[in-house]
């Protein structure tokens, strides 16, 4: 077959052209989508697998705790203009307000697309399986994530099933040595800037993803020169530290944050936050339940004791009585023998001096 013939489409091409032609459309897509990025602040979520349930699940839940903490979202103007046209007519048919309806969710879906950073929270591409990164424009992710695990660990509800780890992440920088160092001490300083004479035990939590550029060692290294340079009372304490560093470094991104509770909130765990509080109560039940039992066998061998010492003092009296009654005669006899032997010295005397004086007559 010639080349005019395969030119001309007269031969089927192969399936290597269309997949290439694929991934280079991707690719495309790929450049005007969010990604991670530095600069920017969040919530790091992992997952294991089904990652559009649980980007889904995450949205819900931030979202039901900004709209306590902050007020529900202000939508921007054309929005808002696209909603007074969509219901501007009132006697329109049900018809008619199903079409305007889609066409406001439509109009809504293209002013997304366009301008995503007026969203409070907006998924960004991670290039990390199972590493989902919200982007928000709130100023402090680290209060709205302790308050979610807090409140979820005092009412004990469980609200997600595939979102497992929630991280609030205040800032973000490239994953260098040097940019690592320099955003380190900026960001650092608010924390650890403490005056001399108060000390704050803290550790250092390092993740790396995607990355072999920087290694977790000379991140830590690093970090405790950094702390120890602004306060040499700070201290290590890795089972119950007051503060927890975070650093989480995911492809050329570095991501980091300062966070409290972190082991009394099982690590920023959204499902073991609830399973751990059920579990401590269960302990204290069960530690209530031996507490008595043990209570109660102290009693009964508290009693048990008593009583052998009772039948043991009444043995003793009884051995006691016995060997006094045993001991009576026995003294009475060596009293008699006492008197006989001295009746018997006062007759010798006596016969001695009868026969004296007859001797001396003869």
């Amino acid at each position: 077959m010639s080349s005019e013939d395969f030119k001309k489409g007269s031969r089927k091409r192969p399936k290597s052209y269309y997949q290439k032609c694929a991934r280079a459309g991707k690719r495309k897509s790929r450049k005007h989508e969010n990604i991670l990025e530095p600069g920017i602040r969040g919530f790091l979520v992992t997952c294991n697998s089904h990652e559009k349930e649980a980007v889904r699940e995450t949205y819900n839940i931030l979202n039901e705790y900004a709209d306590e903490l902050y007020g529900p979202e202000q939508m921007g103007a054309e929005e808002s203009w696209s909603d007074t046209n969509a219901y501007s007519d009132n006697d329109a048919g049900s018809e008619e307000d199903i079409e305007k309806s889609l066409e406001r969710e439509v109009h809504e879906m293209k002013e997304q697309q366009k301008n995503p950073g007026k969203r409070r929270f907006q998924n960004v591409f991670t290039k990390a399986k199972n590493c989902i990164f919200i982007k928000t424009h709130l100023e402090d992710p680290c209060m709205v994530a302790h308050t979610i695990l807090s409140d979820l660990a005092e009412k004990k509800v469980q609200k997600t099933r595939y979102a497992l780890r929630l991280l609030p992440i205040a800032g973000t920088c490239k994953a260098y040595m040097k940019d690592i160092q320099a955003f380190s001490i900026d960001f650092l300083e608010k924390t650890f800037g403490t005056p001399f004479g108060v000390g704050l035990s803290y550790t250092n939590m390092v993740k790396i993803r995607n990355n072999n550029s920087v290694g977790r060692t000379s991140i830590l290294t690093m970090l405790g020169k950094i702390i120890k340079e602004m306060n040499p009372l700070h201290r290590l304490n890795h089972s119950n530290p007051d503060i927890v560093v975070l650093v989480e470094v995911i492809g050329s991104v570095c991501c980091m944050s300062v966070v409290r509770d972190y082991f009394n909130l099982r690590k920023y765990n959204l499902l073991e936050v609830t399973k751990a509080h059920n579990e401590i109560e269960n302990v204290k039940v069960l530690d209530s339940k031996l507490n008595s039992s043990d209570n109660e066998s102290q009693t009964y061998e508290n009693i048990n004791e008593t009583v052998k010492n009772d039948s043991q003092i009444e043995a003793n009296q009884g051995t006691d009585r016995k060997l006094e009654s045993n001991a009576a005669p026995q003294d009475e006899d060596a009293e008699s023998q006492k008197e006989d032997k001295c009746y018997k010295q006062i007759d010798d005397i006596a016969q001695d001096t009868i026969s004296t004086p007859e001797k001396e007559e003869m």
